[in-house]
């Protein structure tokens, strides 16, 4: 399936429902954190857990239209039993991915700093006994294919004819859902993903200093530390995700230059010396006479000057074109301190160099004559 390129913008008005559907283990705790701050915590509704998403179908019309921001853990779709019901069919939809296997890895180690099993339960023992396999069995296999396709007939609800989705189908799904997100990001690329994130929404940029990193494992299993067989076993239990997650890497990656396509600034083309001095000549080889003054009232300046706003895109100097781009990114600050130190370094004499970084004036050494 060729991935669909469209517009990056997507503005949030005022009655849009963001909704952030929450794949365990890909950095959705930090990018949920990062999106708490443009909206309200009394607009902001949080689904992690069964009990809280029971609950939705008490909420009053009025209670359930208030909320501006829903995150948590669950597949949205008709099947769900609480967002699509309850509270808004169609919201802004975004989410994050990750490698699989990495996060298969990454939730083994969360399950074992949170207790849900035993210190000594190792990782085959982990993915290959029935016990957990059956108890975390939509945490373990194609888990973001799953979360995607969402809450559909014949995913995570059997269908009526006792019958699963094929997995054809299920990764299809996925694909034209993930499409249709206004903004997905990788974990593995989790910066680049807020920069975009900022840039789909409207939002102003962040430098990379402010941007989150949260529930980080403190000892994660390496991919390198994995028997090979164990690790054969693990992507083939996670096939779909596997094909699903090349997909959007390659659709991350043209969203990707579609960013740096609209915020880089192509100045506009100048004509050359030669033709110039051609075009300020007639067919006769005469230099062309410049118009003349005619009678008609000439334009106020302030009307002028209201009717004409430059754009940021179209400013005459393409450095400073640049620079409000850049700003948007965050970037701004980073390019003052790169400016400063080239001045540093460009300051005449090592001994005025140290005296700017101390702040004082250096004496000059007096040589009689």
């Amino acid at each position: 399936m060729k991935p669909f390129i469209k517009p990056l913008r997507f503005p949030l008005h005022q009655d849009d429902v963001l909704m952030f559907v929450h794949i365990p283990r890909t950095g959705g705790t930090s990018l949920a954190q990062l999106l708490q701050y443009h909206c309200p915590v009394e607009r902001t509704l949080v689904l992690d857990t069964l009990e809280s998403q029971q609950q939705i179908c008490h909420l009053s019309k009025q209670e359930s239209q208030q909320y501006r921001f829903i995150r948590g853990h669950l597949p949205f779709g008709p099947y769900d039993q609480a967002v699509y019901q309850y509270i808004q069919p169609e919201p802004v939809l975004i989410t994050m991915l990750r490698e699989p296997v990495t996060r298969l890895l990454s939730f083994y180690a969360h399950a074992w700093r949170m207790e849900w099993i035993a210190p000594d339960v190792s990782l085959q023992a982990f993915v290959t006994n029935p016990p957990y396999t059956e108890e975390y069995r939509f945490r373990l296999d194609n888990v973001q294919t799953r979360w995607l396709a969402g809450a559909v007939q014949g995913n995570y609800q059997v269908a009526e004819d006792g019958s699963w989705l094929s997995d054809a189908a299920l990764l299809y799904l996925a694909k034209e859902k993930l499409e249709q997100y206004a903004f997905f990001g990788l974990m593995e690329r989790f910066t680049e993903s807020v920069h975009l994130l900022n840039h789909t929404m409207g939002w102003p940029g962040l430098s990379n200093d402010a941007i989150p990193h949260l529930e980080r494992s403190p000892n994660p299993t390496k991919r390198k530390q994995i028997d090979p067989d164990l690790l054969q076993m693990i992507q083939d239990r996670n096939h779909l995700d596997l094909e699903l997650y090349a997909f959007a890497t390659e659709l991350f990656q043209q969203r990707m230059q579609q960013l740096v396509s609209e915020l880089v600034v192509i100045p506009s083309e100048r004509p050359s010396p030669a033709s110039s001095r051609q075009g300020n000549r007639n067919k006769t080889g005469q230099a062309a006479q410049p118009p003349r003054p005619t009678n008609q009232a000439r334009p106020n300046p302030m009307q002028a000057q209201q009717a004409v706003q430059p754009d940021r895109a179209t400013v005459a100097n393409p450095m400073l074109a640049r620079i409000l781009r850049l700003r948007e990114l965050g970037w701004y600050w980073w390019g003052m301190a790169r400016m400063a130190r080239l001045l540093h370094q460009r300051l005449p004499g090592r001994a005025w160099r140290r005296s700017l970084l101390r702040g004082r004036r250096p004496k000059r050494k007096h040589n009689p004559q």
